[in-house]
């Protein structure tokens, strides 16, 4: 009943009717977009060696990595903004191995890379023509996705100071 010419409600009959609609590569994407935060993970070089007597107890490890769920049924496309300061930056898809690396790469504090898995750009504060891509290390880099199930994603810097984040957002995905 979107228009003027729609039928009557007094019609006490049933109509069969068809309905159908354009879906992009027969993809559906969930209408909510779901977002996670990665703080930044770098690697701390070994302590000192000593002499130690054993059975010894040990602090239990805690992960960076952020856990993302894409509840569909087919893998999902991403954004990341990587918030600095932050020098050499990292975004591990942990669950498969697969990451982007930008050696050499600099963001300071109050600006963000923005990552996009499906146009596969890099740009700094979303800015079209401020990209970075020329700072993908092309050997050693994998554009991925989110698989359906958990995806553990971290982000990982060779430097990095407060407020330095990754923000990760992304749709659930399905076939139809």
């Amino acid at each position: 009943r979107a228009g003027d010419a729609s039928a009557p409600l007094t019609n006490p009959t049933l109509t069969e009717m068809a309905v159908s609609w354009i879906v992009p590569a027969g993809l559906i994407y969930a209408d909510d977009s779901k977002t996670e935060t990665a703080q930044p993970f770098t690697e701390v070089a070994p302590g000192l060696t000593f002499d130690a007597t054993f059975p010894a107890s040990f602090p239990s490890f805690t992960s960076s990595a952020a856990a993302l769920l894409n509840e569909g049924t087919l893998d999902a496309h991403w954004t990341a903004e990587l918030y600095g300061p932050f020098t050499g930056p990292a975004l591990i898809n942990r669950t498969t191995g697969e990451g982007l690396y930008f050696p050499g790469l600099t963001i300071t504090a109050g600006d963000y890379l923005h990552l996009d898995s499906l146009h596969r750009t890099v740009t700094v504060n979303g800015i079209a023509t401020a990209t970075r891509y020329g700072y993908l290390d092309f050997v050693n880099s994998t554009w991925w996705t989110l698989g359906p199930g958990e995806t553990m994603v971290e982000f990982s810097p060779a430097s990095s100071a407060p407020p330095a984040s990754a923000t990760i957002q992304w749709h659930d995905t399905f076939l139809i």
